[in-house]
């Protein structure tokens, strides 16, 4: 099975749709969201279920959470989809560059 690709991983679709967007100049950043400890305690950032990057192009705030192939969302990124297009925003679940290219065309 000398032959066989590597299995494409959502650190690799993160990756490449974070070069896109730059190599387009299209303002984005990317969101952690997690918690580390602090001395004798836990401190959060981000917000629960908020997407990998959020990125506006033209006038438009879309969010996408990028998966690799099979990759599902969680329950608090469902959640948080509801919330950011009923706010008006788009949110796009990407597995490759065309995701996001196929979404910036269509977003507007």
């Amino acid at each position: 099975m000398a032959n066989q690709r590597p299995k494409l991983r959502e650190a690799d679709v993160l990756r490449t749709v974070r070069d896109y967007l730059k190599v387009h100049r299209i303002f984005h950043f990317r969101m952690n969201v997690g918690a580390m400890k602090v001395d004798k305690r836990f401190v959060y950032f981000g917000m629960v279920g908020a997407p990998d990057i959020f990125a506006v192009y033209r006038g438009q705030v879309f969010a996408f959470e990028c998966k690799a192939p099979g990759g599902e969302q969680t329950l608090g990124q469902r959640a948080f989809k509801v919330e950011f297009e009923a706010a008006g925003g788009i949110y796009v679940i990407v597995r490759s560059v065309e995701d996001v290219d196929l979404a910036l065309r269509a977003g507007f």
